[in-house]
């Protein structure tokens, strides 16, 4: 269970920066200049192919923090009696 709630605060706390980082970049959009006539025409906009790369890499990370994420058991050797 405590395996558990760690990985359940992880994600928490991924999904709240992500949705943060979401709403500033909305902001930082919508306050960008708007392009020339002649920009328009090339499309050479890069703000499409960003946010994919993110959540690429957000699922990677999560991922392997899952995949590699050690279990809190402990195997404990059994003891030996030496000499009896």
């Amino acid at each position: 269970m405590t395996a558990l709630r760690s990985i359940w605060r992880t994600l928490t706390a991924a999904l709240l920066t992500a949705a943060y980082w979401l709403a500033v970049q909305g902001t930082a959009l919508a306050a960008a200049k708007k392009p020339e006539p002649e920009e328009q025409s090339t499309g050479s906009g890069g703000a499409g192919w960003t946010i994919s790369y993110a959540l690429l890499i957000l699922f990677v990370a999560l991922g392997v923090f899952v995949v590699l994420k050690p279990s809190r058991r402990r195997d404990r050797a059994n003891p030996e009696q030496y000499g009896e």
